[in-house]
């Protein structure tokens, strides 16, 4: 399925190069600045220049969307206006292409530095330092997802990119999921199933696990589940207790699984070992963002000792 990214934000905001990060990521894509398409010099907009440039547009997305050696497609221009894109959105033959719409934005002070540092080097004029801050506010309106690039490298705005889209068809598929559902799925498919791609969706992409184990990332989270699926095969989970308020989530697990794998420095023993654990979980805007556990690490190395 091919996917299709526009990107919006006033000049000097960072579209292109988050873009060119994006399709240096992404596979299969190709790249367009949708002020390529009028690079005129004298640079001249009116009604005529206006309906050219979004007929070329228009013209060369709709060439992607057909070409099946493209999978995704990653467009930027200013598109301050809710007009612009509607008609762009209109006249594009998307079929079963999924869109995602996001409109880059910063503070003014950021803005203001950025392009004062083109100008400088001349790399603008002047007049865009008035031109592109009296945009800014604009894009408040917009029905797009808005992504702060003030003090953000690009690759951590394309991070974010790709975090909100993952998040956002992570919620389409699981739509009316609770707290409480959402954390005995994440005990299913990333203990017994080893669905670590269900782990990365539900989980914040800074979530901070506050135990020993110490993950600062959803990511960091899936390398701790590999290593307890190298120590323990067979794993089963049996939630015992679990108790949801106000976002919070607290659990008391069975661990039930055969010592496979090094573990505390104790090398496999094939024993089959059972044990309890209490993990806490806090869910915000449909993730788990934080938690707590408490491992018996003592009964577990007694278990795996003990002849």
């Amino acid at each position: 399925m091919k996917m299709l990214y526009l990107i919006g934000g006033t000049m000097g905001v960072g579209k292109t190069t988050v873009c060119r990060e994006l399709n240096a990521r992404l596979p299969n894509s190709v790249f367009l600045d949708g002020d390529w398409c009028w690079c005129m010099d004298p640079f001249r907009v009116n009604d005529e220049t206006k309906a050219m440039v979004m007929d070329n547009i228009c013209h060369l997305l709709n060439n992607f969307l057909k070409c099946s050696a493209i999978q995704n497609i990653v467009f930027c221009w200013v598109m301050h206006e809710q007009g612009i894109l509607d008609e762009l959105l209109s006249r594009l033959e998307l079929g079963d292409c999924q869109v995602a719409v996001y409109s880059l934005i910063c503070t003014r002070e950021a803005l203001r530095s950025r392009l004062q540092r083109d100008i400088d080097c001349r790399l603008r004029g002047a007049d865009v330092l008035g031109r592109s801050l009296s945009r800014l506010p604009l894009y408040d309106a917009l029905d797009t997802v808005k992504v702060d690039t003030t003090d953000q490298t690009p690759a951590q705005i394309a991070d974010k990119l790709l975090a909100v889209w993952n998040h956002r068809q992570f919620q389409r598929r699981n739509p009316d999921m609770t707290p409480k559902e959402l954390v005995i799925r994440f005990f299913l498919e990333g203990y017994a199933n080893q669905n670590y791609d269900f782990v990365m969706d539900c989980m914040a992409e800074d979530y901070i696990d506050h135990s020993p184990a110490g993950a600062r990332s959803n990511a960091d989270a899936v390398g701790i589940l590999k290593i307890v699926a190298g120590q323990f095969s067979n794993l089963r989970v049996e939630m015992l207790d679990i108790f949801a308020e106000d976002g919070m989530v607290a659990t008391r697990v069975l661990y039930d699984g055969i010592h496979a794998g090094e573990c505390m420095g104790i090398p496999a023993t094939g024993r089959r070992i059972r044990f309890e654990a209490l993990e806490n979980f806090k869910v915000q805007d449909g993730k788990i963002v934080e938690s707590w556990g408490y491992w018996p690490d003592e009964e577990i190395r007694r278990k795996l000792t003990q002849e």
